[in-house]
């Protein structure tokens, strides 16, 4: 049980991993590429 991970329950983590899902999922159909998706999630992860 110790070694077990569990989700973080910091405030907005549920959100931001919704929001970084979808951006994670549009981006590889749109071939976006790889540096330009990490902005868009860093962003996410910025404002989170």
């Amino acid at each position: 049980m110790e070694a077990a991970w569990i989700r973080p329950r910091s405030p907005g983590y549920i959100a931001l991993q919704d929001t970084s899902s979808a951006l994670i999922r549009e981006g590889l159909l749109a071939r976006v590429p790889a540096r330009d998706l990490l902005k868009d999630l860093h962003k996410e992860w910025r404002q989170a």
